[in-house]
């Protein structure tokens, strides 16, 4: 019985659904704008002012917190690396699967000309991640290196946007 009346409720949208069919006309197209002097290509954009630049500063901050912050990448990754087992499985990944995140999300947070020195940062990470998901070649790199010179430059660039490191 439902299926009877929901078959008729169908028919009759449809039926009355094609009742008022008319000929569709052609879609407006918008035209396209001259160029005028102040947005020929050719200019560069200009510098965050006012609202953008306190967006990217708030973003900037959220990318410190993760960095930075309570537990964050900066105090974790040397110990994460130090004690890393010589072989990874599903009993010892997951706080290197969350380095890896955490450092994905604070890529996505952070200003540009910070972005390399997130990455010298989250080599191994991004190995680790490659190794157990992805096409890498299973070699991790575990070499701390020179690892305080993008975590000097990260916490100056924290400091400048007026990040506060607290005990």
């Amino acid at each position: 019985m439902k299926k009877k009346v929901l078959s008729i409720a169908i028919g009759a949208t449809l039926a009355v659904a094609g009742c008022g069919y008319e000929e569709a006309e052609a879609p407006i197209q918008p035209t396209p704008k001259e160029p005028t002097a102040t947005t020929t290509p050719e200019q560069p954009e200009p510098e965050e002012t006012g609202d953008a630049a306190e967006k990217q500063n708030a973003r900037t901050l959220i990318a410190c917190e993760t960095l930075v912050g309570s537990d964050g990448l900066l105090e974790t990754i040397p110990g994460l690396l130090i004690e890393m087992p010589e072989v990874l499985d599903d009993s010892n990944i997951d706080p290197y699967l969350l380095a890896y995140w955490s450092f994905e999300s604070a890529r996505s947070f952070a200003p540009k000309d910070m972005l390399p020195h997130i990455d010298q940062l989250a080599a191994p990470f991004d190995d680790i991640y490659d190794a157990v998901y992805g096409d890498g070649d299973g070699q991790i790199n575990t070499e701390m290196g020179d690892a305080l010179v993008p975590s000097a430059e990260i916490m100056r660039q924290c400091v400048d946007v007026g990040y506060t490191i607290s005990d």
